[in-house]
């Protein structure tokens, strides 16, 4: 859970059920790891893989980053 967002304003990725603002953009082909967080407004696209304790904010991936 991103601690600074309110529940409503955040949801867990279908792909690994790591935790992901709504003000973001993550491809269902993304993995977002259980620990790991995505916020801002970023863009995740292609077979990113975001693992462990892994943050992203505001930043644009895409490809096998």
């Amino acid at each position: 859970m991103i601690v600074n967002l309110s529940n409503d304003a955040q949801h867990q990725h279908i792909h690994g059920r790591g935790w992901v603002s709504n003000d973001s953009q993550v491809a269902d082909s993304v993995y977002v790891g259980p620990l790991a967080i995505v916020y801002g407004k970023s863009v995740l696209t292609g077979k990113v893989r975001v693992e462990d304790y892994g943050q992203v904010k505001n930043c644009k991936l895409s490809g096998t980053v």
